[in-house]
């Protein structure tokens, strides 16, 4: 294997002090793959306190210790370093109660998650592969390391790991790991909701999210519940390629990997499934809006989701429906309200619902994508030529107000507001001269004013 200078080195390092120490895990496995590994995780049988002494010289931090490990910061690299342990009995189908540190990379090995993942190497070794993992490689099969439901109950966050990298890597799940998954699923109860929602916005965000949705909806409703209606459309649907399940599966298939992107459509659909919301039709427009915001607020809190992407996926909610007409003046609106980021995710919604259009011949659904196309064209041209749609881009600011003798106070921001909307509905050029000229006309002073 091609591994780096730096691991070479720690390798070494351990070994001159003798001590065993082997890469593990992922990175032999996407080195296999012919992927770049991200990160190079070592084993070693010296104990964290004896790996300290070895590295004295080097930056270590503490970042397990009770499990055995510490990271070593190399070159301004990180690498995470782990003694040779036995797990013991499990609290909360989660972490083991107690850990022993051992002289035998065999019995480390015998308690991790999959046999992919049960790999280790040294230079001087080769691989070390007792259950097979490569073999496992090979046929594309994501497997656990002994007894499937041994391994999920003690640790049940491993459910959903098996079905993110079969996600990831396009493997399927064995057959007897598939089984235990869907067996233990409801031990997924005694995980923190934090590391669900992290497994499962990586299996959103990943190339095969259809397939994987469809087949494994029932373990995702264990915490996050509002799936449930798939899972229902699920079972009543004879046949589930053209059911709504799947369009949404799809949807979510085509569209870019930006998680607020996929949120977006996968919520879209769950409130628009509200039965409040379908029984209360006579709802006015804005009404309705309200009721989408506050549930999807709901939603993603419980589901434990920043501010940040909150706040995201309910602007992007609340414009799912908008009609966007291929005008400049009203796309520099809606760019005011939205901002660049938010416009663009729109128009890779309204493409995506585009292309899962049932009606794909239609006169109608032609003209669509060509106004989409127009749009897409205007828009680009703003932002190329960095036309004003924002008080940021005009030509003016506070400061040139006062120099024309404004006072300090909301005036400045009302007088600004009413020169971008002058200057967006092309009344007046992106100017300072052009717009000076009109803050000095007595006419609009007396508007201000009034105001």
């Amino acid at each position: 294997m091609n591994i780096p200078p730096d691991v070479i080195k720690i390798l070494k390092t351990f070994n001159n002090s003798n001590f065993k120490a082997f890469i593990v895990g992922g990175c032999i496995r996407d080195y296999l793959l012919g992927r770049i590994p991200k990160d190079w995780d070592i084993c070693t049988s010296a104990t964290p306190t004896e790996t300290k002494e070895i590295f004295r010289n080097q930056k270590v931090i503490d970042t397990g210790l009770k499990f055995g490990t510490i990271t070593l910061v190399l070159n301004r690299k990180h690498y995470e370093i782990t003694t040779f342990r036995i797990e013991e009995k499990y609290l909360n189908h989660r972490k083991p109660e107690n850990i022993t540190f051992t002289h035998s990379i065999e019995e480390d090995l015998a308690r991790r998650d999959f046999t992919i993942n049960s790999l280790a190497y040294n230079p001087d070794t080769g691989i070390i592969d007792l259950y097979h993992g490569q073999k496992d490689i090979e046929l594309k099969l994501v497997r656990c390391v002994g007894n499937a439901e041994e391994r999920f109950t003690e640790d049940a966050l491993r459910i959903l790991r098996a079905i993110r990298f079969s996600a990831k890597l396009s493997f399927c799940i064995e057959e007897t790991t598939k089984s235990a998954i869907f067996k233990c699923s409801s031990l997924l109860k005694n995980i923190s909701i934090e590391r669900c929602v992290e497994e499962f916005n990586k299996i959103l965000l990943s190339d095969y999210v259809c397939d994987i949705l469809i087949e494994y909806i029932s373990i995702f409703c264990e915490f996050f519940h509002e799936l449930a209606f798939l899972k229902k459309n699920n079972k009543q649907e004879l046949d589930i390629k053209h059911s709504r399940f799947s369009h949404i599966a799809h949807s979510l298939q085509n569209a870019p990997k930006d998680l607020i992107i996929r949120l977006t459509i996968l919520l879209n659909e769950i409130i628009k499934h509200d039965e409040y919301i379908i029984k209360e039709q006579t709802l006015q427009h804005s009404e309705r809006i309200i009721i989408y915001n506050e549930k999807v607020k709901k939603i993603l809190k419980s589901l434990k989701y920043s501010n940040y992407i909150i706040k995201e996926i309910i602007e992007m909610i609340g414009s799912y429906d908008i009609r966007i007409e291929p005008c400049k003046i009203e796309i520099k609106k809606l760019l005011n309200r939205l901002g660049e980021t938010r416009f663009r995710r729109l128009l890779v919604i309204k493409n995506i619902e585009l292309k899962a259009s049932k009606n794909k011949e239609t006169d109608t659904l032609k003209k669509q994508y060509q106004t989409l196309k127009s749009i897409r064209s205007i828009f680009n041209d703003i932002i190329r030529k960095k036309e004003c749609y924002h008080i940021k881009d005009l030509a003016i600011n506070g400061d040139d107000l006062l120099d024309i003798g404004y006072q300090k106070g909301e005036k400045i921001g009302i007088t600004l507001n009413k020169m971008l909307d002058l200057v967006i509905n092309e009344q007046v050029k992106n100017d300072k001269n052009a717009i000076l000229k009109v803050l000095c006309n007595q006419e609009f002073i007396i508007t201000i004013h009034e105001r």
